[in-house]
């Protein structure tokens, strides 16, 4: 378990739209992971990062959009969930890597809308 202290860079001081897509991602993934997860420095650095990138809207979408997606939720080959917040908001510096991100992070933004629609 991660030890936290209350300094800037702790989850008890992370940023209000830092903690609102964890909460989406709480709502919406959690449970399907089989595991209970918590706010670590680490996943505040994805979801901070994320932000910066990609914008607070975008990465709230991805996080819903996400869970339309068949491939994310288990339809693939390897039968395997990759819903975690990690996976869903990964921002890579290499340049081969950032085209590649940005297309996944788009692709789950226009899932989203399925949301809206009552889902599939």
């Amino acid at each position: 378990m991660l030890a936290m202290s209350n300094t800037p860079e702790s989850p008890e001081n992370a940023d209000p739209d830092v903690i609102e897509i964890w909460n989406t991602w709480l709502e919406k993934h959690d449970g399907k992971t089989g595991k209970a997860r918590s706010l670590t420095l680490q996943r505040l650095k994805i979801i901070r990062t994320a932000i910066e990138k990609y914008g607070k809207e975008n990465c709230l979408k991805a996080v819903i959009g996400c869970k339309h997606s068949e491939w994310h939720m288990g339809g693939n080959p390897q039968g395997k969930m990759y819903n975690g917040i990690e996976v869903i908001l990964r921002v890579n510096t290499q340049p081969h890597l950032q085209a590649k991100n940005n297309q996944r992070i788009q692709r789950l933004v226009k899932l989203a809308r399925l949301e809206k629609d009552g889902g599939r």
